[in-house]
């Protein structure tokens, strides 16, 4: 584990050094550079090439590494060439009215939509068992079994836009920064914060 050592002063000027552990993202020993959030501070790993959209392990924060290789703020009207702005997807989210990849007035609405496997509710569970039950006269267990899950969604778009944004499981990324902030704002009471 690295560690940081922090000089402090105290009163007449002694001075303590005291070793901090530095909070590293566990990747960070197998890729390349660190970079410090200009949000909170925190250290995390990053392969340091220009453009690259890095993300903040602590605080959540997106910032766009510089030629230099240090992370800077992303202009709000960002647009990334691939979905790479992740966010909570709630189970009633709110999509701002505007398209969501130029922020321009919205003409129709995108259709999209994901399946994946998800743990079985213990209704579920009590059912499967049940039917098993009977079926088997006892004798048999319960294999673990998985649900699928489908979830549907129309996201707002103007006529010369598509594909600005893509659902991932229990969540959904952006290719606009500008839409991800929004929509993270209009869904924050939602998601508890």
């Amino acid at each position: 584990m690295l560690t940081a050592v922090v000089i402090v002063l105290i009163g007449g000027g002694v001075l303590f050094f005291v070793k901090q552990p530095l909070r590293l993202h566990s990747s960070a020993k197998a890729n390349g550079r660190l970079l410090a959030c200009s949000a909170c501070g925190n250290f995390f790993a990053s392969t340091g090439a220009a453009d690259q959209i890095v993300r903040c392990t602590e605080c959540g924060t997106y910032a766009r590494v510089d030629p230099n290789g240090a992370p800077m703020p992303i202009a709000p009207d960002f647009v990334a060439p691939s979905h790479v702005f992740d966010t909570y997807l709630p189970e009633a989210p709110r999509w701002p009215a505007s398209c969501c990849v130029c922020g321009g007035p919205a003409t129709h609405s995108e259709a999209m939509s994901i399946t994946y496997a998800a743990e079985p509710t213990f209704e579920e569970r009590m059912t499967a068992q049940a039917v098993v039950g009977v079926a088997s006269l006892g004798t048999m267990r319960v294999a673990a079994h998985h649900v699928n899950v489908t979830e549907r969604y129309k996201v707002p778009h103007c006529d010369e836009h598509a594909g600005g944004a893509m659902l991932v499981p229990a969540g959904v990324s952006f290719r606009s920064y500008g839409y991800y902030q929004q929509f993270v704002q209009a869904n924050r009471a939602t998601v508890g914060g």
